[in-house]
């Protein structure tokens, strides 16, 4: 399927505005549904499971603010141009996505462990973020 995208920008092909159309409407349901799939997931297993496993909260720690100073010290050695060393940062430290959650689910990994990660790290991101871009400001 990849190949095809690649095919039809390489050499221009017009679609419909049928096709294009149906296109940007599936497009547009991708975060609803993942919403709707991590909501789902948190509906199965408790939710004070996220919060009293100590696990959670390492992986939210790392993930939120050790990989974005690291992030952070290595776009300032290599002495990247802000503009693109921000936004990585920036992205380094938003919490875990949904796509990780739906790879779990169809490659029958734990998702009650990634179900418990998402939610730790996304209600810590509230303090963190403004952590981080307050230190990248520096």
């Amino acid at each position: 399927m990849i190949f095809v995208g690649i095919f039809i920008y390489l050499f221009d092909i017009q679609l419909s505005s049928v096709l294009m159309d149906t296109i940007n409407s599936v497009g547009s349901l991708t975060a609803p549904l993942s919403m709707m799939m991590i909501d789902s997931s948190l509906a199965v297993y408790p939710i004070k499971d996220s919060f009293t496993d100590w696990r959670s909260y390492v992986f939210a720690f790392v993930r939120l603010m050790i990989v974005p100073f690291v992030t952070m010290i290595m776009c300032r050695l290599l002495h990247i141009d802000a503009y693109y060393a921000n936004i990585t940062i920036i992205t380094n430290a938003m919490p875990v996505g949904s796509m990780v959650l739906m790879l779990a689910t169809q490659y029958n990994a734990n998702v009650k462990i990634v179900t418990r990660n998402i939610v730790v790290s996304t209600l810590l991101s509230v303090i963190t973020i403004p952590i981080v871009v307050a230190t990248m400001l520096l």
